[in-house]
């Protein structure tokens, strides 16, 4: 009898205890993101360090308006809203981002011109079916300039 009370006692109170050890306080808040550049020449070497902003919607615009981007893109630009999907997305230069379930590849295109050199995007696609047909050959692009043109300031 008494064996069994301790039992009826007991795990309403090892179920509070568990509940209250996974109970967890806030997280602290987000340290901005900070990029650092370095200059080195032969006589000095300098370096700084910025919180970088996310891009205005011009410098999207831009992006999105690049002269090497495929004609089907451009058609995909007139139902997709690239301009104000990529303002509210926010990536930044040198950010790392993750494009889960990429498809052809549309979204992460544009996340990559956004992060640019110094960031780096991570694209997630389901594997092939093995018994499936082969994927139609997509058009190739042509090669990016050695310079992105920056966005014409008035």
């Amino acid at each position: 009898m008494l064996a069994l009370s301790l039992v009826r006692l007991g795990l309403p109170t090892l179920a509070a205890a568990a509940l209250l050890g996974c109970a967890s306080s806030p997280l602290p808040p987000e340290p901005p993101h900070l990029v650092t550049t370095s200059t080195v020449t032969t006589h000095s070497v300098s370096s700084s360090t910025s919180t970088s902003a996310p891009l205005s919607r011009e410098q999207v615009a831009a992006i999105v308006a690049a002269p090497d981007r495929t004609d089907a893109d451009r058609t995909n630009d007139q139902r997709r809203h690239p301009v104000e999907l990529m303002s509210f997305v926010g990536a930044r230069p040198g950010w790392t981002v993750l494009d889960v379930s990429t498809g052809g590849g549309y979204t992460t295109e544009l996340l990559s011109r956004m992060v640019g050199p110094t960031g780096m995007v991570w694209a997630q696609s389901r594997p092939r079916n093995p018994r499936a047909a082969p994927p139609c050959p997509r058009p190739r692009r042509a090669a990016p300039p050695r310079s992105w043109p920056r966005a014409a300031t008035a």
